[in-house]
């Protein structure tokens, strides 16, 4: 029999909170059941994080997030796809010369040259 709840307490069928005022199924003996019981969310947790990488050429970078703090967006805003990195040995600035060794950054620049 449908009625009004007159105090809070569980449901017997998803052990959920029954709010007084609430209608309840109820049945002498069985206790008290939501009419219609309110749908559990679950909550979804990835196996493993998606990467992404540099689209930069030569570039290892390698995070888990498009935008945000620590994201491909902010890292290749040090070097933009397709810019011209320095030429000297080892360094990942962005090219902001050309000099007679090939682009360089300012830097770089007495030692390219």
């Amino acid at each position: 029999m449908v009625i009004t709840a007159k105090f809070a307490g569980k449901c017997t069928r998803c052990q959920g909170q029954i709010k007084a005022g609430a209608s309840i199924e109820w049945a002498k003996g069985q206790g008290a059941s939501h009419v219609e019981c309110p749908v559990k969310v679950t909550p979804v947790v990835l196996a493993s994080a998606h990467q992404v990488a540099c689209r930069q050429p030569g570039c290892s970078w390698v995070g888990t997030a498009y935008t945000g703090e620590g994201g491909r967006d902010q890292h290749e805003r040090t070097h933009p796809v397709g810019a011209t990195r320095c030429s000297y040995r080892g360094c990942r600035n962005q090219a902001t010369m050309t000099t007679s060794s090939g682009p360089g950054c300012s830097t770089h620049y007495d030692d390219l040259s």
